[in-house]
């Protein structure tokens, strides 16, 4: 999770990136072999479509607009995943 720390290393983006990565990559393959999907929640799909809305439309934004719009959506994902963690564990963050 890169937003929990105030001063994230370049590694740990790497590393996150690279799971990331992995993961599209079995998405990828799962759909060549006709794989069903698994289901999204509802928040995650909007979050997707927010980010590939400002994707989109990175031709009318400046570069700091276009940064700042993808991290406050990738932020938001990653504080709603970490309040349910939360809420799974019944421990504090």
């Amino acid at each position: 999770m890169l937003v929990s720390s105030a001063h994230v290393g370049v590694f740990r983006i790497i590393k996150e990136l690279q799971k990331e990565q992995n993961q599209i990559e079995l998405n990828i393959e799962a759909i060549l072999r006709s794989m069903l999907r698994p289901a999204q929640r509802r928040q995650t799909i909007e979050h997707e479509q927010c980010i590939q809305s400002i994707f989109n439309d990175h031709n009318n934004r400046t570069l700091m607009e276009f940064l700042h719009g993808i991290a406050h959506n990738i932020s938001l994902i990653t504080l709603m995943l970490a309040f349910k963690l939360q809420e799974f564990t019944g421990s504090g963050l």
